[in-house]
């Protein structure tokens, strides 16, 4: 009788593998801690992050942007090699964020049809 409880969980967990696997490992996480939310809507941009090649460089990304005075959400996708970015614009400019995974050793490039300029 607890064989087909034991199949039955490991194809649920299967299910939900395989399910993670097709979002294509979109990853959030939250703004610094302490950091309020802003009173205003946030401004989005995508970033195209050359170098971002491994799990432990999305985690370095997606921690170098949260942890930027203005940010609202990150999310990161490996597969994509993107970093999606909602700030307030009255603390935080794209450039700044772009200057900081180039400090990291990332190559941005800004996505965002409207901010183009906001990577080197």
């Amino acid at each position: 009788m607890l064989l087909p409880n034991r199949s039955v969980g490991l194809w649920m967990a299967c299910l939900v593998g395989i399910g993670m696997l097709l979002l294509g490992g979109c990853r959030q996480i939250p703004a610094q801690e302490g950091h309020e939310a802003p009173t205003v809507d946030g401004q989005r941009v995508v970033f195209h992050v050359e170098g971002m090649s491994c799990e432990r460089c999305e985690k370095a990304v997606r921690t170098a942007i949260a942890d930027l005075d203005g940010v609202i959400r990150v999310d990161t996708s490996l597969p994509s090699r993107r970093a999606f970015v909602e700030f307030d614009p009255a603390r935080l400019r794209p450039e700044t964020i772009a200057a900081k995974l180039s400090r990291l050793g990332y190559d941005p490039v800004c996505e965002t049809p409207e901010l183009r300029t906001a990577s080197h």
